[in-house]
């Protein structure tokens, strides 16, 4: 699907409504635009974009110490938020 838009004189535009809806975009979301190696840039939820981010580090930090219980991964995330690791 293609649609287009125009940029305002402020750089604004009006994200598509078919498009907003398949991101999960509402008033107020934030819109993360990623420059891609292929050349093209993407745009994304950033909430999304900072989720798959998240559980990038977490599967790094699963894949190199191996909680026992569910226990030790809630501590370990609970000290990494507040800086401790």
């Amino acid at each position: 699907m293609i649609e287009t838009t125009t940029i305002s004189s402020k750089g604004q535009v009006t994200i598509p409504a078919s498009f907003r809806d398949k991101l999960g975009l509402s008033a107020g979301s934030k819109v993360a635009f990623i420059d891609g190696e292929d050349g093209n840039v993407y745009v994304m939820n950033a909430s999304i974009l900072s989720l798959k981010r998240l559980q990038d580090i977490f599967q790094k930090v699963a894949d190199e110490k191996p909680f026992e219980n569910e226990e030790q991964a809630m501590a370990f995330a609970i000290d990494t938020r507040k800086g401790r690791k």
